[in-house]
């Protein structure tokens, strides 16, 4: 997601990026700056340098099965980190855009709103609705972004679920996919645009979900997916009910539809200063 939004962002805008473990290029794009989200004292100083009039927060600790294994990690990426970066946007006067996740539901009664109280069923839901708490408590200007799952291209380092598929398909492995887990999946691209494009009205201390228009399951977009990339027959998707076996990691998030519409569809986190 930052990878994209920085992409489209760098045309309007001057914009800085940060990365964890490989430092890499894009373009439109001079400066960049390492950052872990789990040293305090790193993530003041990257803002105190920047002085950012924008910090768009998409990093984040998101394997599902890594923050339940690692929860004092989890808390400490997704909801600490999260604390840090807000305060030190609100220490100089930055807007704070936060991207969360639809995980933060969990899928029984679909069509969410943001009005719908959430509905946790994992760790990673619970760190990023705690995130969201965070924001909220700590910036006086910000908006929450809750993505739906994503599809499109990703960098190299880090991927959405068609870049798992694809990579998948390259290496001729199984996959297994739920045919009773329903989502909306969101092109990237878009959801970048459509984040960009509310920054330009004067909406502020809000949450926006952000969902595409067509309810699908994982086990169709797979199919979907690999008729696209040609390589459907070359390798069986296999699907894989949700309801047989649940852990605690998959959740089934049914179809949720954005109720405030952003006004026309449209790093580890950007820092973002007008051009």
């Amino acid at each position: 997601m930052g990878w994209n939004i920085v992409r489209y962002s760098a045309k309007n805008y001057d914009v800085c990026f940060t990365y964890y473990k490989q430092p890499f290029l894009i373009k439109g794009c001079q400066d960049s700056y390492h950052l872990d989200l789990q040293n305090i004292e790193e993530i003041e100083e990257v803002v105190e340098v920047v002085q950012p009039g924008i910090i768009i927060h998409t990093a984040a600790l998101a394997n599902a099965d890594v923050c339940e294994q690692r929860r004092s990690i989890a808390h400490a990426i997704n909801v600490e980190g999260t604390r840090c970066l807000a305060e030190c946007a609100e220490k100089i006067g930055a807007r704070f855009v936060y991207i969360s996740t639809d995980m933060v539901f969990d899928g029984n009664k679909g069509n969410y709103t943001e009005k719908d109280r959430a509905t946790l069923v994992n760790y990673y839901g619970e760190t990023k609705l705690l995130g969201e708490k965070v924001v909220r408590e700590v910036s006086t200007d910000y908006l929450i972004f809750r993505m739906a799952v994503m599809y499109g291209h990703g960098n190299e380092k880090n991927g959405c679920f068609t870049d798992w598929i694809r990579r998948g398909l390259q290496r001729r492995s199984p996959i297994s996919l739920f045919t009773d887990q329903y989502r909306t999946p969101l092109f990237a691209w878009e959801g970048g645009q459509a984040i960009l494009e509310v920054l330009q009205h004067p909406v502020r201390n809000e949450i926006f979900h952000l969902a595409g228009s067509e309810r699908i399951t994982r086990y169709d977009f797979g199919q979907t997916s690999a008729d696209f990339l040609g390589t459907r027959k070359k390798i069986s998707i296999l699907s894989k009910c949700a309801k047989l076996q649940l852990s605690r990691n998959a959740a089934m998030i049914a179809h949720w539809i954005p109720q405030k519409s952003p006004p026309s569809w449209v790093l580890s986190f950007p820092m973002l200063k007008p051009a």
